[in-house]
């Protein structure tokens, strides 16, 4: 015969504990409205003594436990043994209340982000979102926002704000195999400090989140990273080492392809997260709309020499948040001009320090219409160019606007329009930079 509270076994008298079963409680773990007294009738059917029950809003039972189930000793173990009788499948689904925060990308970029920059010749490298403290110390940047409680090991204890340290072992470790030509590419996201924190931008990259920001949710953003290294490809040629251009072209390449527009190139600031491990002689920042896109350079020999990589790497940094609203456009067909252009020339000595960038933009500007294009085609200095000064020769295309567009009402520029519009040109560049026209 079973045993109950109360019975004498081998002359042991058995406690008769009582457990207090809340119908507030009752619906609180089983997350629907059950009737209590149905509860209380489960548990009389399996055993259980009821010694007091009360109705009423605050309704209550007090259950007197079974000697021969020492499992049920709380509140919840009685409510279990109400779920598993009655079945779970009578208990609803529902989704768990989470606060609102900033809209979640859809993925559709990411998406296109990885095809071009398979396109262009990298290859995807997936890593793990917790890395290293260190490696964060390695580039300067400041500690992680969110610090993991229970973390399989010191080398992923820490959510990731930077896609680039994962990218940098990789190289390391490709090195290290033998493999000297790299390419590499990673869409994912990082883990910031909340824009949306009362706290100032040093408080916030002081100290990770902790319990005291219970609520708070770090800033969630997609970013697209790469790093380069190793050769061009060579067919009847001596290979030769990958250098800035060609992380300056990929970055142009992918804005390019997916907003439809050039980004203008700017000299990085020394403010810049990025200053903090790109070679002051060898970075830029890429902008558009008013926007900071992301970045590019070389690496700096230090944070190399911290990384244990063996030799020079490039790397490009792109922020896909703010791509996102550039590129929402809808790919329209330009027929080729029938009509020719019409091509000017001109080699500008301007100062050292003035990017190209910025003379190409004003030359832009001062084209107006009828300037189609300009292209930057040589870069000189020493000679009879005077000390702190460069020679910057461009190639700018004058024509019809209504060419592509409305051929049948375009017409061809004569030699004075042309003339005219390229001295506007001209006089443009030597009164914003105190340029000097060479010969």
């Amino acid at each position: 015969a079973r045993a109950v509270s109360g019975e004498r076994i081998e002359g042991v008298e058995l406690p008769a504990a009582t457990i207090t079963l809340r119908a507030a409680q009752l619906q609180r773990l089983l997350g629907y409205s059950m009737p209590f007294r149905e509860a209380v009738d489960v548990l009389t059917r399996l055993g259980f003594r009821i010694v007091r029950i009360s109705d009423g809003q605050n309704a209550e039972a007090v259950v007197e436990s079974l000697a021969f189930r020492p499992d049920v000793k709380l509140e919840a173990d009685l409510i279990e043994e109400v779920a598993r009788v009655i079945g779970y499948d009578r208990i609803p689904t529902e989704l768990p209340r989470i606060a609102p925060g900033a809209a979640r990308s859809s993925g559709k970029l990411e998406r296109k982000v990885r095809e071009l920059a398979a396109s262009l010749g990298l290859s995807e490298a997936v890593h793990h979102a917790f890395i290293a403290p260190r490696d964060l110390q390695k580039l300067g940047l400041p500690p992680a926002a969110v610090v993991l409680s229970n973390p399989l090991s010191e080398e992923r204890s820490v959510m990731r704000t930077s896609l680039l340290p994962s990218l940098l072992d990789a190289l390391k470790r490709a090195r290290r195999h033998g493999e000297t030509q790299v390419a590499l590419f990673e869409v994912g996201a990082v883990f910031l400090h909340p824009r949306s924190s009362e706290r100032s931008a040093e408080a916030q990259a002081a100290r990770p989140l902790d319990a005291g920001d219970r609520g708070v949710l770090p800033d969630e953003r997609p970013m697209f990273s790469a790093v380069i290294a190793g050769d061009r490809p060579a067919h009847l040629h001596k290979p030769e080492a990958v250098d800035l251009y060609d992380a300056k072209a990929v970055a142009l390449a992918m804005i390019e392809r997916l907003t439809g527009k050039t980004a203008q190139v700017t000299p990085l600031p020394q403010e810049h997260a990025g200053a903090h491990y790109l070679h002051p002689r060898g970075r830029g920042v890429l902008r558009l709309a008013e926007q900071d896109l992301g970045y590019f350079g070389l690496i700096h020999p230090n944070t190399a020499d911290a990384f244990d990589l063996g030799g020079p790497a490039l790397l490009i940094e792109l922020d896909l948040t703010a791509l996102e609203g550039l590129t929402n456009r809808v790919a329209k067909y330009k027929p080729i001009p029938r009509l020719p252009a019409a091509t000017r020339d001109v080699a500008l000595e301007v100062p050292s320090d003035i990017p190209a960038a910025q003379v190409q933009q004003i030359i832009l500007e001062a084209g107006g219409d009828l300037c189609e294009q300009v292209a930057l085609f040589d870069l000189f200095q020493g000679g009879v160019v005077k000390a702190g000064h460069r020679s910057l020769a461009f190639h700018v295309i004058y024509r019809d606007p209504k060419a592509a567009t409305d051929p049948e009402h375009a017409r061809t520029l004569t030699d004075a329009e042309v003339d005219a519009r390229h001295s506007q040109v001209v006089k443009a560049a030597t009164e914003r930079f105190g340029a000097s026209l060479r010969a």
